[in-house]
């Protein structure tokens, strides 16, 4: 199911101004380069994702968060469904991950999505899931999503892409064949007094007892991986202080949690 560049434009604009929702300048920047796009994208009001109907999981998901969006105003809504803009063929069901063994593991974690009860609906869709281990899932993953919620809190605008590792899966689930990742990547751009930081993290599909700092890399060391430029459109200046290294002080990351962790060094194969 191939959509030529024209008509991914296309889709992306008409989606925008059908919804009445269109692009902010946080929103751009956290896009990463078309090369980097699946068959299909998609704008929603709280997130933007990139969906392989193939594989029937997203490829990225990419969104912003700023201190204000902290505040909570909806309660998880548990209504798992397809994505009403993609046609119920190429899209995972409740019942492919009925006795599966995995999780429905958001990549926009519904709780980034409290500030709005239609944002917090739309983070349910299909679109932005994929089977997660439950260990991971209520594990090493969660840790990750709050400390990234602590984050927004704290910076004027929080930058952030995930999906999965391409090209390495662990197999597929239920009738129509959900692909399961091997591993999860989550890259973050704090924009903060008029300057950026980046920080990038690849975890395994598995529960982990290791320090969340192990599996920090930077974003360009993240980048090489993925062979996609995770933030495309935010201003070049601005990649390069943010892509180029971790600043571990910026981030309240001890470096030394990564240096000293059992295996240090174990990288993530594609």
């Amino acid at each position: 199911m191939k959509i030529n560049g024209l008509l991914l434009s296309l889709l992306f604009w008409a989606l925008g101004l059908s919804s009445g929702q269109l692009y902010s300048q946080p929103d751009v920047w956290c896009l990463p380069s078309r090369e980097c796009a699946a068959d299909i994208t998609l704008k929603h009001k709280g997130y933007v994702v990139s969906y392989d109907p193939g594989l029937k999981i997203p490829v990225w998901v990419a969104y912003y968060l700023v201190p204000e969006r902290m505040q909570k105003n909806a309660r998880r809504s548990n209504d798992f469904r397809p994505d009403p803009f993609i046609p119920l063929q190429f899209s995972a069901t409740n019942a492919d991950y009925k006795s599966s063994g995995y999780d429905r593991g958001h990549l926009a974690p519904a709780a980034d999505m409290a500030w709005d009860p239609e944002v917090m609906s739309e983070s349910f869709y299909f679109t932005n899931m994929t089977p997660q281990e439950p260990g991971f899932n209520r594990g090493i993953w969660k840790k990750l999503e709050d400390q990234v919620r602590q984050w927004a809190a704290s910076y004027d605008t929080l930058l952030i892409v995930t999906g999965p590792v391409p090209a390495n899966f662990k197999g597929y689930i239920g009738q129509g064949k959900v692909a399961v990742p091997g591993a999860f990547y989550k890259a973050l751009v704090a924009v903060y007094h008029h300057t950026a930081r980046g920080v990038a993290f690849v975890i395994p599909n598995e529960s982990s007892r290791l320090p969340m700092e192990y599996y920090v890399l930077s974003v360009d060391s993240l980048e090489s991986l993925l062979s996609c430029n995770l933030f495309a459109a935010m201003p070049e200046q601005w990649q390069e202080i943010a892509e180029s290294r971790v600043d571990w002080e910026f981030w309240r990351l001890n470096p030394l949690l990564k240096t000293t962790a059992p295996n240090s060094g174990t990288q993530i194969k594609r």
